[in-house]
């Protein structure tokens, strides 16, 4: 078979250094998600900004990577993972260096939020995207290992960042957390190719393809595909998909998600620490919630492939809007760390768990673009929930109406999920909705 001595000569299947690359990029993007919360307070301590504008720089990052991410998805279809990945890396670490000079709000704008926004964008959809296309079989415990570097991002960057911040402050953390992503993001683009096609193989799970190896990544426990859909993958064109009640069911569930989820992101942090918690257990608890997104993101994303996605997505959502309501008493220590285990296994839950949905209901020939229109809720969620957070605590001192409005959207992301089918295409070839 062509691609002999390639990586799987040696018995292991390319597509597994393609998650562990993945992996890698995706950890990046990760610090950089969890790690606004943990410089909010230093920022505000020093320009005295109130918490909406402050935490709007927040939301134009979201906003920025959302409106790229369409790009990227774009891009993805067409272009080297390598290129795209290694550009963003370029950005991430400009951005954040030239984020350290910041006099005024608009600099931050500029360079926290429109640069690395950028750079992050270029992190998130080309690695699932190309994930995706390397597996046909266990393609949900592939994505659920792929996004486990998020998790792994925040679990090592959060204690690392607030370290960084305590000992030189968050001006010179910044540059040196950004320059040393960047490079590592550079080397592991190198390991990401883009179709199987490209070194002589096909997807794992096809006739021919060859076995894997690793963490009992041979064809074991994981093997069984749990989607009738997965494995005949139809695929629909961009416009055929959008127009589904499916994909309107998941674009609502993804926005009621990340509005909560990226608001509590932004502020969870300083409520911790304005409640008497010390800043080492409150950057734990970012550290906690990434810790506890691996066990989701793997057991959940391989558990979706046995009992079936949706009903993955009903206990992802119903454990966020449960977490919630633990922040919504005076916080101690237990209550915060409850909340962050929590929180953390069910965004490892449903995370991988939007993608793999979209690769079983509309397959793969569109799969970049469709996953970056509903990501759109990045922008939406994203620009939502820092800033209606911010805009509450400035007029009521406390976040509670927040976080109850967090835990109400969590809910409704589960009962939406309860409605959630597989498309049907006619005969006629009009689309069913």
């Amino acid at each position: 078979m062509a691609g002999q001595g390639t990586g799987e000569g040696a018995g292991v299947f390319y597509g597994w250094w393609v998650v562990a690359a993945g992996m890698v990029v995706l950890s990046a993007q990760g610090v950089m998600f969890y790690g606004f919360g943990i410089m909010f307070p230093a920022v505000i301590a020093e320009f005295h900004w109130s918490r909406a504008l402050t935490s709007s720089v927040y939301s134009v990052q979201m906003s920025v990577n959302s409106l790229f991410i369409l790009l990227m998805g774009w891009l993805i279809d067409r272009f080297s993972p390598r290129l795209i990945i290694g550009l963003g890396a370029l950005c991430l670490g400009f951005g954040m260096a030239a984020s350290s000079l910041t006099r005024e709000i608009w600099h931050l704008y500029l360079f926290f939020g429109l640069v690395v926004g950028i750079g992050t964008s270029a992190m998130y959809v080309p690695p699932i995207t190309v994930v995706t296309r390397w597996f046909e079989k266990r393609r949900g415990f592939a994505l659920g290992l792929t996004v486990t570097g998020i998790g792994i991002g925040g679990f090592i960057g959060s204690p690392f960042f607030n370290g960084l911040i305590q000992a030189f402050g968050w001006r010179t953390a910044l540059p040196i957390l950004g320059l040393s992503l960047g490079a590592v993001v550079l080397g592991a683009a190198l390991i990401m190719t883009g179709r199987p096609e490209d070194k002589g193989l096909r997807p794992y799970g096809l006739e021919g393809a060859r076995p894997s190896a690793g963490p009992d990544l041979r064809a074991g426990s994981f093997e069984q595909a749990g989607s009738p859909a997965e494995e005949k993958s139809p695929n629909w064109t961009v416009r055929e998909a959008i127009r589904t009640r499916p994909f309107i069911l998941l674009f609502v569930m993804f926005f009621c998600a990340e509005l909560a989820l990226v608001g509590v992101m932004a502020h969870l942090f300083t409520y911790a620490t304005e409640n008497g918690l010390p800043n080492h257990l409150a950057s734990w608890a970012y550290g906690l919630i990434g810790v506890t997104s691996l066990a989701g993101k793997i057991g959940m994303g391989a558990l979706s492939d046995r009992i079936g996605r949706k009903t993955v997505f009903i206990l992802a959502f119903g454990l966020k809007g449960t977490a919630f309501l633990l922040l919504l008493p005076q916080p101690s220590a237990l209550t915060l760390f409850l909340f962050a285990a929590l929180l953390g296994l069910s965004y490892g839950g449903w995370t991988p768990i939007f993608p793999a949905v979209l690769g079983d209901y509309f397959g793969l020939a569109s799969m970049g673009r469709i996953f970056s229109i509903l990501t759109i809720n990045f922008l939406l969620g994203g620009v939502c929930g820092p800033v209606l957070a911010g805009w509450i605590f400035d007029r009521q001192g406390s976040y509670w109406t927040a976080f109850a409005i967090f835990s109400a959207a969590s809910y409704l992301s589960m009962l939406l999920a309860v409605f959630l089918s597989p498309p049907n295409r006619p005969l006629d070839g009009r689309v069913r909705v």
